[in-house]
């Protein structure tokens, strides 16, 4: 699309060569998040590289990598995939954390440094390509160009979404998807610009790159000739000639994946935490109706806008009941619909008029399609994570708006509120950087946002269990109290959560708890009986409840029946072996107490109390042999 030149040095910066903005932008995006480097691993990194396998193998897993689910290395069984709706295989970024292991081992440093790095050429690219774009379209002159496109790749540099992304190291993916996408649009164009092989041969490797780093990179198929059909004045028949070419790293991604993943991308989970479209009626998980969840997806766009438009509340979490069901009623839902209306009628009315605002607008909608859950469900309502490709449609819309009024000869004023956004994004991104120094950190700050997802609150609590001092019993009771009040609420707002109840019956454990830890184990267990922490658990609060029983309630009836639980349940556990036998024996029932001692000195050959147990046992029947012959042993352990 050739137009008229419009003129106006933004910002001045056709002073500045390219070189001097591409050391301004890298440096001022890596500073951004350089207060990460010495973050530890959080969240999902322990999915992807703390106890993923195949990652921890270096790079001898690569192979098991490249053939497998991206899941599969954490679950270690293909039956636990379904935990997760649809599958995975983005094995680019767990090959590039399994070449960090072999280099530098399981040290984060090292995957923070080139998570920030790739997002500063990250920042380069966008740059780059957008240049090319308007230059070639001569929307503006060369300098307003230069100026558009650099304030637009510092826009996107700053804004606070991204940091989910960038300053987690399994955010790795979505940068890499990101990168190699731009890479492709830019080399796309220059191959509709020369016409030349090695042109289009990168553009069409570097987005089979990006595929294999995260699908939403498959919105470029539609993306890149969409941007050609808006600034260019080649025919659609030589656009959608050259840009069909796309389809072939498109289509060779979908093959491998289908034949990789087995899981299918339209399966609908029962399960709150992989399908937020269910509610509980009477009791029971049943699904939204089609009305239901199309409000409530729709409100989720609403808070995307807001969440660019005023990025401060921010969280990792958006799972259920975060969201929660919205009706066409909701305010929000109406405001939003008012919203994309307005859009879309300025998309199609102005298109020819305002091609940049155009391609703001429609790039957004392409690139958060695929994770909106209008297609198939994604596991949760939203996420920060997935504004980070379509955040740059806003980055446009928001300098393009700026332009706007510095041309209007608002110059000083425009020039001082952007400088001050630009400012107020940094200071949000650098403290919001602080959240994810680790888990404890990220999920006992965030639960304070997202105060109705279950699985937020969940972590909260096991984040606390896992912190707090276990050799200080002050401690442990009151961090173990203030993670029973998070688990509780998880139980709350999901009844069937197994993770929640089994951290619960933990905390309540902790506190000397013991029926109600018991409740809680055996509901872990009703909801997944193969859970084995919950078994072993109940074992421990079986016991540690016989015991409570016997010593401070002299109810040795109660803690018998309480210890034959326990022993059913783990009978290689000498504590619960000699607790029966101490509970028979006070009962005077000495021959099932000689039974459990006799077990015991097998389980403990070298322990002179279990000797002497033993030893009681036998004086407790009058059998004066079985007494010297243990005392025999007890001297020879002396």
């Amino acid at each position: 699309m050739k137009s008229a030149n419009k003129k106006s040095d933004l910002f001045s910066l056709s002073s500045y060569s390219y070189s001097k903005l591409y050391l301004i932008l890298f440096a001022f995006s890596f500073l951004l998040y350089a207060n990460t480097l010495n973050h530890e691993y959080t969240q999902d990194d322990a999915i992807v590289i703390t106890q993923n396998e195949f990652t921890n193998q270096g790079i001898s897993g690569i192979p098991k990598i490249l053939g497998n689910d991206t899941f599969l290395g954490f679950f270690k069984s293909e039956e636990k995939l379904n935990l997760v709706s649809g599958g995975r295989y983005r094995p680019l970024s767990l090959i590039l954390f399994s070449v960090e292991v072999q280099l530098f081992g399981l040290n984060p440093f090292y995957g923070h440094l080139i998570n920030v790095i790739l997002y500063a050429l990250l920042v380069l690219m966008i740059f780059k390509s957008l240049n090319l774009v308007l230059n070639y379209a001569q929307l503006y002159d060369d300098a307003t160009n230069k100026s558009l496109s650099f304030l637009i790749a510092l826009a996107y540099s700053a804004h606070p979404v991204h940091t989910e992304v960038v300053a987690n190291i399994k955010g790795g993916d979505e940068i890499l998807a990101m990168l190699f996408s731009m890479i492709s649009f830019y080399y796309s164009w220059k191959f509709l610009i020369s016409s030349k092989t090695k042109d289009v041969l990168v553009a069409l490797f570097a987005l089979f790159l990006g595929l294999l780093s995260k699908e939403n990179s498959i919105s470029f198929v539609f993306i890149i000739p969409m941007s050609m059909l808006l600034f260019s004045d080649f025919s659609f028949k030589k656009i959608t000639r050259k840009a069909s070419l796309l389809l072939i790293p498109a289509v060779a991604f979908v093959l491998i994946r289908m034949n990789i993943v087995k899981s299918a991308l339209s399966e609908v989970p029962n399960e709150l935490m992989n399908n937020p479209f269910l509610k509980i009626v009477n009791g029971q998980y049943i699904h939204y109706n089609f009305s239901e969840k199309l409000a409530s997806i729709i409100y989720t766009f609403g808070e995307y806008l807001r969440l660019l438009l005023f990025p401060h509340t921010l969280t990792h979490d958006y799972y259920p009941m975060q969201v929660g069901l919205k009706s066409w009623g909701n305010p929000e839902v109406i405001l939003t619909i008012m919203v994309i209306a307005t859009l879309l009628y300025l998309v199609f009315s102005k298109r020819k008029k305002w091609p940049l605002f155009t391609f703001s607008i429609l790039y957004f909608a392409a690139s958060i399609f695929l994770m909106s859950n209008l297609m198939f469900p994604v596991g949760t309502n939203m996420n920060e994570r997935f504004l980070f490709m379509p955040s740059l449609g806003f980055s446009i819309l928001t300098v393009l708006g700026f332009y706007k009024l510095y041309t209007k000869g608002n110059k000083n004023a425009t020039i001082a509120i952007f400088t001050i956004l630009i400012i107020l994004y940094s200071a949000k991104t650098i403290s919001r950087n602080r959240v994810w120094h680790d888990d404890y950190t990220l999920f006992t700050t965030d639960v304070e946002v997202s105060t109705n997802s279950a699985k937020c609150q969940n972590a909260a609590g096991g984040a606390i269990l896992d912190k707090m001092d276990k050799n200080d019993q002050n401690i442990i009771n009151s961090e173990s109290l203030r993670a029973e009040g998070h688990l509780k609420k998880a139980v709350e707002i999901h009844p069937n959560y197994a993770a929640a109840h089994l951290l619960l019956g933990n905390a309540l454990l902790y506190q000397g708890k013991h029926q109600e830890a018991i409740i809680e184990y055996e509901t872990t267990l009703q909801l997944q009986p193969s859970n084995r922490d919950a078994s072993s658990n109940l074992a421990l609060a079986y016991r540690d409840y016989g015991k409570y029983l016997g010593e401070k309630k002299s109810d040795f009836s109660g803690a018998q029946n309480m210890l034959l639980k326990s022993y059913a349940m783990n009978p290689d556990d000498a504590e619960t072996v000699r607790l029966l036998g101490v509970a028979y024996g006070v009962q005077n029932n000495h021959n099932k107490a000689v039974e459990y001692f006799e077990k015991l000195v097998k389980m403990q050959p070298n322990s002179q109390g279990a000797y002497k147990n033993l030893r009681n046992a036998y004086m407790g029947l009058g059998d004066e042999v079985n007494v010297n012959r243990v005392n025999d042993i007890i001297e020879k352990l002396k």
